[in-house]
């Protein structure tokens, strides 16, 4: 079972604090099914109140041991929108570091018997 460490999370309302924690546990079950189960993701989550409305900032990395290995961060003045912005920019940096989508497992392999003095006469 993968490990979720919020940081900064105090900072908000018990409401927000919940409507994050859904929304985390939400996507960790999405990136569980592509990772190995023992990576840990840290959520850092920032208010900033300038003048009236508030306005959030989170930074989510997921490391694997002490290896980083992808990292996102978005801010927006709704606290859904920013917290669905950075998991989905995780989901994708993930997606395109180990090609997980579009292309079925067996064409990620290289092809046995083909080699690079084939396409080199050409």
């Amino acid at each position: 079972m993968s490990t979720v460490r919020f940081i900064g999370l105090n900072t908000f309302d018990s409401t927000d604090q919940s409507i994050i924690k859904t929304l985390c546990t939400r996507y960790m079950e999405k990136l569980e099914r592509d990772l190995n189960p023992q990576f840990k993701l840290s959520f850092h989550c920032k208010r900033y109140r300038a003048q009236g409305k508030p306005k959030h900032s989170f930074h989510a990395r997921i490391q694997m041991h002490t290896k980083l290995i992808v990292h996102s961060q978005a801010t927006d003045w709704d606290l859904r929108r920013t917290v669905h912005k950075v998991m989905q920019k995780l989901e994708r940096e993930l997606q395109h570091k180990y090609k997980t989508e579009g292309q079925p497992q067996e064409r990620l392999r290289s092809k046995r018997g083909t080699s690079l003095k084939q396409f080199s006469s050409r």
